[in-house]
């Protein structure tokens, strides 16, 4: 055989291996086994951001914090974890199982701030369990990224 078509059968070859993976992933339903993840997960985030703003607007209003944390803060946490935890039950794959484990931990970390918050109003504590939740959810977004490159789908945050 010549070299042009030695050449030609393995860029064919790397071509259909790679075009492969996708499809394989699409075919074993990861593809829209994620893609149901991401929008159910997102209604779970969207309530926790909602939460975040209701949040800023008692505190604008001068209620004091520790009722917003009491009333508000806390119960809705609580309600979020719940929910999440029952979504984790209904995942089929292990990676993606996983991963979401991380993402109710991040609830509950903040769950448990609040009420160390609440018992002994420690604002340097606070704050460290609170950069301790943004930096779970970093880590978070990232294996969840990377799960999603590797089914061969890429995750845009701004559309969920």
């Amino acid at each position: 055989m010549s070299k042009k078509i030695v050449f030609f059968l393995a860029a064919l070859f790397i071509l259909f291996v790679a075009s492969g993976c996708s499809i394989i992933h699409t075919i074993t339903g990861n593809v829209g086994e994620m893609e149901e993840y991401l929008v159910d997960t997102a209604e779970i985030t969207n309530e926790y951001n909602h939460l975040k703003d209701k949040v800023e607007q008692l505190i604008e209003t001068n209620v004091p914090a520790d009722t917003v944390t009491e009333t508000v803060i806390i119960p809705t946490l609580e309600r979020l974890i719940s929910q999440s935890q029952e979504y984790g039950e209904n995942i089929s794959n292990e990676e993606l199982k996983e991963i979401h484990q991380l993402y109710t931990q991040t609830y509950e970390v903040e769950l448990h701030a609040e009420k160390e918050w609440l018992i002994d109003l420690d604002d340097h504590t606070y704050n460290e369990r609170i950069i301790e939740v943004v930096q779970m959810d970093e880590d978070y977004r990232n294996k969840i990224e990377e799960l999603g490159k590797k089914w061969g789908m890429e995750i845009d945050w701004d559309l969920l």
